[in-house]
C-alpha cells in the first residue's frame, strides 16, 4: 500500500544476538538528508519525508510514546492494537511510502539497530524483525530466570535492552515489576524492582562516549501529591537516582529523550501540591549533575531534525500543537498530536 502527497512545508533477559555490534546507532552514510519526522494524533500515524507526506494512516495506537524510527532513518511506525487486543505493527518506508501491517501479538516495539526492531509477544516470545528484510519476524531466546516471564522491552540502546518481566503468578500481567538489562554476549542482570507497572518507563540512548544508558522512571503518589522517581542507568553499573526537584512543589516529567550528545533532556512541569495550577511544561536538560532551563517556553516535546530544525509539540488552549520550527520562524503541522519521533541524526 502506498500513500504519498505533497504538503507546502513537517530482559531483563535476551541472549546475544547474531552479528550483534553494540554501538550507537547511526544513520546510514548513504541516508538523504531531508528532515524526517512522524506522529500520532487520534488514533493516526502521519510521516513526514522532505516535502512529501504519508497518511495519515488509520489505526489503534493506544501507546503513543511507542511511535518510532529505525536507526537508518528509513522507516517509522508504531504498534496498533485492534478491538480484539491483538497488536499489529505498522510500519512505513519513508523514501516510497510503502505500508506494511504485520501482527506482532506486541504492546510495543523497540528500534535495535539497522532496520530492526524487538518485541516480546503474547505468548512471551522475544522476536525480531527486520523491515528491510524477511517478512516474517523470528524468534530469539529470552534467558530468564525460571520464575519470571517476558512482557515487553521497555527501552533499548543499540542491541542492549531492559526487559520487563512478572511473575507467573501474575496471570493479568500486573504485579511486582522486574527489569532485566542485558548486552551483547554479556549475562542478564536484574536492575530494578517496583509494584507501579501502570506509568512507569524506561528510555534508551548512548552517552557521549557511545556507551548505552538508560532513564527509568516510576510514578510514586502517596495519594495527597503525585510524585514520580527517576533512576539513569549506564550500562555495567549500578542505578543512580536522578533528582528531580527544580523548584518548590513536585517536578513530574514528561516527554523524555537522549540527545547525540549523550545528554538526558525532558520537559518537566512543577505540581503544587496546594495552591495554583501547575504551569505548563518547559524543556530542560540534566547535565554536569544538574538540570538547566534549555529555553523558558510552554512546550510537550521536541525532536530535532537533519536541517538543524526540529519538530515540537506545544500546548494551545489545552490542544496539543505540532510545528516546525525554524530559528524563531515555525508552521503550524497538525492539532491534537500525542507524539512525535525523528530518525537519529
Amino acid at each position: 500500500m502506498r500513500l504519498l502527497r505533497g504538503i507546502s512545508f513537517l530482559v531483563l533477559t535476551v541472549g546475544p544476538i547474531a552479528g550483534c555490534q553494540d554501538e550507537p546507532p547511526v544513520p546510514s552514510p548513504s541516508a538523504p538528508v531531508e528532515d524526517r519526522f512522524a506522529w500520532i494524533s487520534a488514533g493516526e500515524i502521519t510521516v513526514q519525508a522532505g516535502d512529501r507526506t504519508v497518511g495519515p494512516i488509520v489505526g489503534g495506537f493506544r501507546e503513543a510514546s511507542n511511535v518510532f524510527w529505525t536507526a537508518s532513518g528509513t522507516y517509522a511506525g508504531a504498534v496498533s492494537i485492534a478491538a480484539d487486543g491483538l497488536g499489529s505493527v505498522v510500519a512505513i518506508d519513508a523514501r516510497t511510502g510503502d505500508l506494511r501491517r504485520i501482527p506482532c501479538g506486541c504492546s510495543r516495539v523497540e528500534p535495535i539497530g539497522d532496520d530492526r526492531v524487538a518485541y516480546v509477544d503474547d505468548q512471551n516470545q522475544g522476536r525480531i524483525l527486520d523491515l528491510a528484510g524477511a517478512a516474517e519476524p523470528a524468534a530469539f531466546e529470552l534467558r530468564l530466570p525460571a520464575e519470571v516471564r517476558a512482557t515487553e522491552i521497555v527501552a533499548a540502546a543499540g542491541e542492549t535492552m531492559l526487559v520487563r518481566t512478572v511473575l507467573p503468578s501474575a496471570d493479568d500481567g500486573f504485579g511486582d515489576d522486574t527489569i532485566f538489562l542485558v548486552g551483547p554476549g554479556g549475562p542478564a542482570r536484574k536492575v530494578h524492582r517496583h509494584a507501579s507497572i501502570v506509568d512507569s518507563r524506561a528510555v534508551g540512548g548512548h552517552d557521549s562516549d557511545g556507551r548505552p544508558v538508560f532513564l527509568i522512571s516510576q510514578p510514586a503518589d502517596d495519594g495527597i501529591c503525585p510524585d514520580e522517581q527517576a533512576w539513569i542507568l549506564p550500562a555495567g553499573i549500578a542505578l543512580a537516582r536522578l533528582d528531580l526537584r527544580i523548584g518548590p512543589g513536585v517536578t513530574l516529567m514528561g516527554d523524555t529523550w537522549w540527545d547525540r550528545e549523550g545528554r538526558l533532556n525532558s520537559t518537566l512541569v512543577i505540581i503544587p501540591c496546594e495552591g495554583p495550577d501547575p504551569a505548563s511544561p518547559a524543556w530542560w536538560r540534566w547535565s554536569g549533575g544538574k538540570w538547566t532551563q534549555v529555553e523558558d517556553r510552554p512546550v510537550t516535546a521536541v525532536r530535532m531534525l537533519a536541517s538543524g530544525d526540529r519538530a515540537e509539540i506545544v500546548p494551545e488552549d489545552d490542544i496539543q500543537v505540532l510545528y516546525r520550527r525554524h530559528g524563531d520562524a515555525r508552521v503550524r503541522i497538525a492539532t491534537e498530536v500525542l507524539a512525535v519521533a525523528a530518525p537519529p541524526v
